[in-house]
Formats: C-alpha cells, structure tokens, sequence
C-alpha cells in the first residue's frame, strides 16, 4: 500500500512538473519570436533610411521630381515602422532609449535632406550639392549606423540566451517524460502485486465445501469416496 502510495505521490509530481514546464517553453518561445520579429523591425529602419537617401540622390543628379516618389515612399514607411520598433521595444527600456537616438537622428538627416531638396528646386544645384556631401550628413548616417548596430548586437544576444533556454526547457521535459514513463510502470506493477495479493488472501481464507470439491473429482474418485464413506456392520 505504502508503494501504491508513493507511486501516486510521484506520478502527480510528474504531471505538475511536466504542466509547469510546458508552459515556460511556450513562454520562451513567444518571447524568442518577439525579440526576432522587432530584431527585424529594426533591421527595417535602417534599410529604409538608407532607402531614402537613394531615392534623394537620383532628384540632385536628374532635378526630375519623378525620381523624389522613392523617397517619399520610403519616408512613410519609414515612420511608421519607427512606430512599430518603438511599441515593440517597449519591454526594453535599455534598447528603447537607444532608439529614440535613433528617431532624433533620421528626424535631422530628413530635414537636411528637405533642405537639399528644395536648394535643388530653386537651382542652387552647387549648394545643394555640397548640403548633401557635407559631414554633417554624412555624421547622421554613421552614427545612424552605429547605434543601430548596437541595438541589433543586443537583440541577438537576446535571442541566443532565449535559445539556450528553450533547449534547456527541452531538455528537462524529456527527462520528465522518462520519469514519468517509470513512475506509470512502477504504478502499474504496484497496483497489480496488490491485486495478486487481494486474490491470494481471498481464495486462502475461504475454504471450498465438500460438495464442492466433489464436482471437481473424476467419477471414479468420486465412487471410490462413497464406498469407504459407507458404515460397516
């Protein structure tokens, strides 16, 4: 009984621990495709500011307004996904800090790059020219880039350490589920020996009848019982 009681005892251990366990692994692995998907997020700002820099580039050399539709384009998505890393880095102060840096930048190479525009239009192209190559211009971007990739580094070393932990997490439910495959086989032999005991003390503790035995005898034995059953003279 003490065996039955501690295989139970173990087998709900078991099923909380595996319950317990499962539910971190969905926990990390939600959090791990949350960190991917605003590391991409981010990847995206970067690509889109470098966008519009080319799309400013094709108006100076050409001064044909056709060639500005790219960096208009590449403007409005750019703020809105600024939003988007902005709302998902929400729940990492430390990277969000670093990309308001970020926002504040593109804010002044944008209105550097309107400046240069509009120089373009009124045909300053020399000046224009000059705005576009300055170092100022070229300093935004760079450290653009920078803390850009300080942000992408911190995010995939995020993602590392998630990893490990799922593997982790996945490790430990594979040793609970041989756990909990022997606890079930050691419920199982436990609670058949008590069976077998049960039978056991129930068919030694009840003695079968006379007339009962008899009808298990063969005819002969049964005869040969009679007989010398039967009183003598």
């Amino acid at each position: 009984m003490l065996l039955l009681v501690a295989a139970l005892g173990t087998a709900a251990t078991v099923t909380y621990g595996s319950d317990q366990n499962t539910r971190r692994i969905e926990q990390t692995y939600r959090q791990f495709l949350r960190t991917r998907r605003t590391l991409a997020a981010v990847r995206r700002v970067l690509s889109l500011t470098k966008d519009v820099q080319t799309g400013k580039r094709g108006f100076l050399l050409t001064g044909k307004e056709g060639y500005l539709m790219p960096y208009y384009d590449g403007l409005q998505a750019l703020r809105k996904q600024s939003e988007v890393v902005q709302e998902r880095l929400a729940e990492h102060p430390d990277l969000l800090s670093r990309f308001m840096r970020i926002k504040q930048l593109i804010a002044d190479k944008v209105e550097l790059v309107q400046e240069t525009i509009q120089l373009k239009r009124d045909r300053n192209f020399d000046v224009a020219l000059q705005l576009a190559s300055s170092d100022r211009s070229k300093d935004l971007m760079r450290e653009v880039r920078v803390v850009s990739a300080q942000i992408d580094f911190e995010l995939e070393q995020k993602t590392l350490t998630l990893n490990d932990a799922a593997q982790e997490q996945n490790r430990l439910a594979r040793q609970i589920n041989l756990l909990g495959g022997v606890t079930t086989m050691v419920l199982g032999v436990a609670i058949t020996a008590i069976l077998w005991l049960k039978i056991g003390s129930f068919t030694s503790g009840k003695r079968p009848s006379a007339r009962a035995t008899s009808a298990w005898l063969p005819a002969k034995k049964q005869a040969k019982i009679c007989f010398i059953s039967l009183p003598t003279n």
